[in-house]
């Protein structure tokens, strides 16, 4: 697999592990009782790591976040 196929990979799992950390957070936020606290706290620092993981996937290429997208664009001269 090529290290841009792995990234795009890595990339697609911690937006996902996002999605269903941040559901199980608005969903443990709606119930009452105190059972749902420490679902709720776990939930909210997955959601951290996930979004730190996510971000370093994209800082990690030397281009100081920028995709690629944006790196191959020049500033008109």
């Amino acid at each position: 697999m090529q290290k841009r196929d792995r990234i795009r990979r890595q990339r697609a799992l911690a937006k996902a592990g996002m999605l269903g950390a941040l559901g199980v957070v608005v969903w443990t936020g709606y119930q009452r009782g105190r059972r749902f606290i420490p679902w709720h706290t776990a939930a909210g620092v997955a959601m951290i790591g996930f979004t730190l993981w996510h971000m370093g996937l994209y800082c990690s290429n030397g281009n100081n976040g920028k995709t690629r997208h944006e790196v191959k664009r020049r500033a008109p001269a």
